[in-house]
């Protein structure tokens, strides 16, 4: 996924478990992907974020928004998110 900022992507029901979703401040947006177009709901706020390894050692950390997108199948990272880690 292409942003200009860390976007994390999670599915409807995740973002339900982990309870960060909903939320009075959400915005909606209109997501673009492949010619076509979806509704999603972006946090106004960067939330912190870890990226773990396999046996959960931290390898690193950053922040971002949530982009709660219905139909997700699992979560994606932007590009940006991608690129802010340090490894």
């Amino acid at each position: 996924m292409e942003t200009e900022a860390p976007i994390l992507a999670i599915p409807l029901n995740i973002v339900k478990d982990l309870n960060l979703w909903p939320t009075a401040r959400d915005i909606s947006v209109v997501v673009r992907e492949l010619g076509s177009e979806t509704l999603g709901y972006l946090s106004p706020v960067k939330i912190f974020v870890e990226l773990l390894d396999e046996y959960g050692n931290r390898l690193s950390e950053t922040s971002s928004y949530i982009l709660v997108k219905p139909g997700l199948d699992e979560s994606t990272l932007s590009d940006a998110l991608i690129g802010s880690w340090v490894l």
